[in-house]
């Protein structure tokens, strides 16, 4: 799969993490074999024994209580060994993502789906854990309407997502200002309020159209040349018009495939400048 017609060059493959595996397996084989030793009676109580023997060679013991007390306590640390075991076999299972120049492909139980940058229209960010920065990435088309999520559980997932975010601007960004420069309206969706966590993606988005000449936000037009320039400070995208008011201001992160946006619209800007 290093090469696929249409989708070019295999750039990095993602899937779910072992190393919490290995962990997991090492722990077990130890408290395993602790366990093993106890029932042979290499290790026994000092109520028992004075001394334990391996090998024929004896050897003194610090443990004290009753011996059966002390299977309870073995048997209670496997049962610690082997639940983050199955957690860990649990969470290495997932979707592998193969990134292509052009596109991605999703591997999910031997079944492979392909979609281009140039094709994924909604593209979103959101954290999990105690991370700050995204770690979590979400793309999807509209016709399809499936959000394809892909977690922080994915080995590399920085790297992921910055490749994404770079090829899905080219291309589609590429495809955006054709269409536009036709005479069609391009939908860019996002979230007013967005909220932390992947659950904003079910949320229901406004929509804004962009067309060669304005863009229609909330049903109100704002014509292109009538915004002077935009910004993206503080995690927020502002659009200002010429007298400096804000004419559109909503959270970055709420924001569906921002990076396109921005760039779609710094050329349409560009462009109605050289008017």
């Amino acid at each position: 799969m290093n090469n696929l017609p249409g989708l070019g060059m295999l750039k990095s493959r993602h899937s779910p993490s072992k190393i919490f595996v290995y962990f997991a397996v090492g722990i077990f084989i130890f408290l395993s074999g602790l366990a093993w030793l106890i029932y042979m009676e290499a290790i026994v109580p000092a109520e028992a024994r004075n001394s334990f023997s391996f090998y024929g060679v004896k050897h003194p013991v610090n443990f004290s209580g009753k011996l059966d007390q002390l299977y309870w306590i073995i048997i209670l640390i496997m049962v610690f060994a082997i639940s983050p075991l199955l957690i860990a076999i649990n969470l290495s299972f997932g979707k592998a993502y193969y990134l292509y120049e052009k596109g991605i492909v999703t591997e999910n139980g031997g079944q492979l789906k392909t979609i281009l940058f140039e094709d994924i229209e909604d593209l979103g960010l959101f954290s999990s854990g105690n991370s700050f920065n995204p770690n979590n990435i979400a793309f999807r088309n509209r016709k399809e309407g499936r959000w394809e999520i892909m977690t922080a559980r994915n080995r590399h997932i920085f790297k992921a997502i910055d490749l994404i975010i770079s090829h899905h601007q080219v291309l589609y960004t590429a495809k955006v200002l054709k269409e536009i420069q036709i005479g069609n309206g391009i939908v860019f969706n996002y979230i007013s309020d967005s909220i932390p966590g992947k659950s904003f993606l079910n949320l229901p988005p406004k929509e804004i159209t962009v067309y060669k000449h304005h863009l229609v936000i909330n049903e109100v037009q704002l014509r292109i040349e009538d915004v002077s320039h935009f910004s993206t400070d503080n995690n927020r995208i502002s659009l200002y018009s010429k007298e400096n008011d804000i004419a559109f201001d909503t959270s970055l992160m709420g924001f569906f495939s921002s990076k396109s946006f921005i760039a779609v619209l710094h050329g349409l800007i560009k462009t109605s400048g050289a008017l």
